[in-house]
């Protein structure tokens, strides 16, 4: 991804991404020769890499841990769109002079 992509993944000015990979804070590719005819990749990885390595941690406290369900809804849940398509079928067939 671009610079400013990158950018907007960490919500950060494209300066600020710019002087990270100065700094080589954050891995990134530099492509290309010089300053001008350059260009640098950030892939999705670094800059995940990146946010994690930021993490501050409240004071007194540990983070919590990730809590994975350990098996799959038994019943899958309907769209939003499916739901609301399914509630005016209902209104229509008890209500059929709505229309």
């Amino acid at each position: 991804m671009t610079v400013a992509e990158a950018a907007h993944l960490l919500n950060l000015s494209v300066a600020s991404v710019y002087e990270l990979c100065a700094r080589e804070l954050i891995d990134h590719y530099r492509l290309g020769i010089g300053t001008r005819g350059g260009r640098i990749d950030i892939t999705a990885e670094a800059v995940a890499k990146y946010r994690e390595s930021r993490f501050v941690p409240a004071k007194g406290t540990t983070p919590a841990p990730v809590v994975v369900p350990s098996t799959p809804r038994k019943t899958p849940r309907k769209p939003a769109a499916m739901d609301w398509m399914a509630e005016a079928a209902r209104l229509l067939k008890d209500h059929p002079k709505i229309i």
